[in-house]
């Protein structure tokens, strides 16, 4: 079974509240069931049509490989359906993507609490982001998400796509712009190594991940080690939902892409890493 669930408009119970949107999508805090009888607060988040399907695309794989690779995400997630009236909050002139039957198509996660960095250190003043790096040196996922970031070309993991539950432990979040950005054409770009890694930069004051301190270097190579077992965990969830979301060209592209950059990634970090093969 799917990690990601598919959810009808009788799941989403009612609109909170309005969230910080980013650059791609409108996104809101909402009652939703993942299972019936037991609401939970949850973001939605509907991106415009033209940057859907692709934007779901990706953060379906983002999480997928994420919570594969047993970094910390929201518990749930879901494709889910809303009405016309439940998306009656959009803005005026916003079209988001809608399924065959007219409901709108959004993802959905389950709200992991606690806030972003961003919103819990001053980050911008240099004893704010000291405090940060330092805070960031104690998330023992810290070097597997940047991995996974390298892997995906995800350039986007700024102080708003993470939350903070406890001290030296976070959880990722909005995976919109992995695999290039939702914007993303095939083919993709199976060998691009060098990218804007941006929670590298936040931790360790630099974008290019073969600037990694030598403390951290094995346990980076490590996690890169890990993503063809990763890839065949996720498969179920890919095989699923990618169909769905994506034209055949695409759905194999986007597969090619994830499977070359497993073994390509590794490889080039040994040698850039000075590590025998």
């Amino acid at each position: 079974m799917s990690v990601t669930q598919l959810l009808g408009p009788n799941s989403y119970l009612s609109y909170l509240d309005e969230a910080a949107d980013g650059r791609d999508a409108n996104t809101h805090r909402a009652r939703v069931e993942f299972e019936p009888g037991s609401p939970v607060d949850a973001y939605v988040k509907v991106y415009h049509e033209d940057d859907a399907p692709k934007g779901l695309v990706n953060e379906l794989i983002g999480y997928v490989l994420a919570k594969h690779a047993a970094i910390d995400v929201p518990a749930r997630s879901a494709v889910i359906l809303l009405s016309a009236t439940q998306a009656g909050y959009l803005p005026a002139g916003f079209r988001p993507m809608k399924e065959a039957e007219g409901r709108v198509v959004a993802w959905c996660v389950e709200d992991v609490g606690g806030g972003t960095p961003k919103q819990t250190f001053r980050w911008k003043e240099q004893h704010g982001l000291q405090a940060l790096r330092d805070d960031l040196k104690k998330w023992q996922k810290l070097v597997d998400v940047v991995a996974l970031d390298a892997w995906v070309l995800n350039e986007d993991r700024n102080l708003g796509n993470l939350v903070r539950m406890a001290p030296g432990k976070y959880a990722v979040i909005d995976h919109g712009r992995v695999c290039t950005g939702n914007a993303w054409a095939v083919p993709l770009d199976r060998s691009r190594v060098h990218h804007t890694n941006m929670l590298a930069l936040i931790a360790w004051n630099s974008e290019n991940v073969e600037h990694a301190p030598l403390k951290v270097r094995s346990g980076v190579l490590s996690a890169f080690e890990a993503h063809a077992d990763v890839l065949a965990k996720a498969d179920l969830d890919l095989s699923e939902w990618l169909p769905l979301l994506v034209e055949g060209l695409e759905e194999q592209d986007v597969k090619d892409f994830l499977e070359e950059r497993a073994t390509f990634v590794p490889k080039h970090y040994k040698t850039a890493f000075q590590v025998l093969l």
